[in-house]
Formats: structure tokens, C-alpha cells, sequence
């Protein structure tokens, strides 16, 4: 009965404690960083959606050009009643003077009625550090969650104690290649994409020796031998559409 009590206890303290911590909070002070020298935003961002596909198939991730928005959420159950959390990761990479520069922070909150919560302490971002760089190539091993216990309820918040995780460890395979600036593909400028659609254009108008405007009106008003095929298959036609025409009054005056 203490332990159940004790427990209890715990959760309305961190409660109590969650909703003062987001008020106050800085979200610097809560904001990691790592600096990539010579490689590509581009590689970084992708490094940073494979981090947490192969770490978990519930975060649900929203990519934009710079940034990523991922959520995740899982039950907790305790004693009494089920609490529901939310963790958000904010993650935001830039380019500059050949270096990718690249932050992360934690959103976490147990009330999805209530928009107030909590910052994670930037420990909590250790383990997507690491296996961020080991999709760059930077760590040569993927880091377990199990090394990377938060408190004694769950793991690590970039993991879960749910069972939800892949156990599944990538291969080379999976590292990404070409992450180096000077390997990308430079973007073309305004005039350049241009002139490849004016080269490229199928429906630019061309002066030709036989063009139609420049021949001398010869308009010949006799009717030449294949003129008058025509104008018989024509005639034909007519006819064929008379009879339809014709059976068909028939048919409808008979009903």
C-alpha cells in the first residue's frame, strides 16, 4: 500500500512541477546543438528522419526545408488512471559558410487538453545525436536505447518502455551517401532554367520556306480528282445517316 501511495505522491509532484517548468523555462537553455563542418543540410535533415524512423514506427513526422515537427505519443499506465504524453521534437538545420548547423529541443506534455508542459533536459537528446551521426558516418556503431535510461518509469524520451521500438539495427546500407557539400548538385539560377525552357519549348514558332503565310495566295477553284472522291464519300456518309434516321421514326412511330 506505501509503494502504490509513493507513487502516487510522485506523479502529482511531477505534475505540480510540469506546469510551472514550461512557464518559466527558457527554450535555449533546452536547446542542443551540433555543427557539421563540409556537410550538407540536405544530408543532416535526411540523417535526422531516419533517426527516428528506425527508432520507432509511432513518431509521426512532419518535413519541411529546413525543419522537422515529429510527435509521438504513449500511454503510461499507473496505478489508478492511464496518462497520456506527447513528446514533440523540434528539430531545425542551416547551411552556412560550409558547416550545417543544426538544433534540437523536447516538448512534453501530459495533458493534450492543456498547452502547458515541459521542456526535456538536453540528455534526453544524446542518443539522436549519436544515431544521427551514424547515418553520416560519423559513429560507427547504432547506440541502444537501453543505455539511455531516463528515470525508473521509461527510457529515454527519444525511446519508449511501450515495445513500440525496432530492435531492427540498420545496415551500411542504410548510411547516406554523398553528404558532402561539394558533392551536391548545384542549383541552376533564374536565366539558366530559362534558357533550357525556351531550347527545350516544342511550341516555339519557327519561319519554315513552306510556311503557309509567306506562299502566294493560288487558291485553285477547279475540283480535282481526289476533291471529288471526297466530296462522294460525303455523300455517302449523308446517306448512310438518312436511313438511321429514317428506320429509327419508323421504329418509334410503331410503339
Amino acid at each position: 500500500m506505501l509503494k502504490y501511495i509513493l507513487v502516487i505522491a510522485l506523479v502529482l509532484f511531477t505534475g505540480c512541477s510540469s506546469k510551472n517548468d514550461l512557464i518559466n523555462a527558457n527554450q535555449e537553455d533546452y536547446t542542443s546543438t551540433m555543427n557539421y563542418d563540409m556537410i550538407s543540410k540536405d544530408a543532416v535533415l535526411e540523417a535526422a528522419k531516419k533517426a527516428f524512423i528506425f527508432t520507432n514506427k509511432d513518431f509521426v513526422i512532419d518535413s519541411y526545408r529546413n525543419s522537422l515537427s515529429v510527435r509521438k505519443t504513449n500511454v503510461n499506465h499507473f496505478p489508478l488512471t492511464p496518462i497520456l504524453v506527447e513528446d514533440t521534437w523540434f528539430f531545425e538545420v542551416n547551411e552556412v559558410d560550409n558547416k550545417s548547423l543544426a538544433s534540437v529541443y523536447v516538448k512534453r506534455i501530459k495533458n493534450l487538453d492543456s498547452k502547458e508542459g515541459i521542456y526535456l533536459s538536453k540528455s534526453e537528446h544524446e542518443i539522436f545525436w549519436k544515431r544521427v551521426g551514424f547515418f553520416l558516418s560519423l559513429e560507427t556503431k547504432w547506440e541502444s536505447c537501453m543505455g539511455y535510461i531516463s528515470n525508473i518509469f521509461d527510457l529515454n524520451g527519444f525511446c519508449d518502455n511501450e515495445g513500440k521500438k525496432y530492435f531492427n539495427t540498420p545496415s551500411k546500407e542504410d548510411r547516406i551517401a554523398d553528404i558532402f557539400i561539394f558533392q551536391r548538385i548545384n542549383s541552376k539560377d533564374i536565366v539558366e532554367i530559362n534558357d533550357d525552357i525556351l531550347e527545350n519549348d516544342n511550341f516555339s514558332i519557327k519561319t519554315k520556306s513552306n510556311d503557309i503565310l509567306e506562299k502566294e495566295d493560288k487558291i485553285n477553284s477547279s475540283i480535282s480528282k481526289q476533291n471529288k472522291e471526297d466530296i462522294e464519300d460525303i455523300k455517302e456518309i449523308d446517306s448512310i445517316l438518312d436511313k438511321i434516321k429514317k428506320d429509327t421514326d419508323e421504329n418509334l412511330n410503331k410503339q
